[in-house]
């Protein structure tokens, strides 16, 4: 996986260093988008197709290409990001008008920056499960 959630080896977030965005995280691409992309391999090992993110992590369940409590912690990340997201795009859609997926982590709470970094070190585990699995010929 090319792309990893933005953690640095100390478990500080990578943040953008410049640009109009610098010193943020990018929601979308960092966080949910990498989610989306598990599920989509995961899903092509499937032998029922689903359409759907969460759809395709369950059904990776039901034929045990990933452990119950693995995929659990990826849909709870999906739906903290998404969740997260939403709220971010509706402070700035209210604010200026427009939408973004970008966050300053400065604005969350300590226990949610703490939530936050859990929740990229879990799509960054997972992404580790996936890269062993696959590159290794098991599907």
């Amino acid at each position: 996986m090319a792309t990893k959630p933005p953690l640095g080896f100390f478990r500080h977030f990578l943040l953008e260093s410049s640009g109009e965005h610098k010193h943020q995280l990018d929601l979308k691409h960092q966080g949910l988008a990498l989610i989306n992309d598990l599920a989509r391999l995961y899903g092509l090992s499937c032998q029922t197709y689903r359409a759907a993110t969460l759809d395709r992590i369950e059904q990776a369940i039901r034929e045990k290409l990933i452990s119950t409590d693995t995929a659990r912690n990826l849909i709870d990340a999906w739906d903290k990001l998404n969740g997260l997201r939403l709220e971010v795009q509706s402070q700035h859609w209210q604010s200026t008008g427009k939408a973004s997926a970008y966050l300053d982590p400065k604005n969350l709470s300590s226990l949610e920056r703490k939530h936050l970094k859990t929740t990229f070190g879990i799509i960054s585990d997972v992404q580790d499960v996936a890269q062993q699995r696959f590159l290794r010929g098991y599907s």
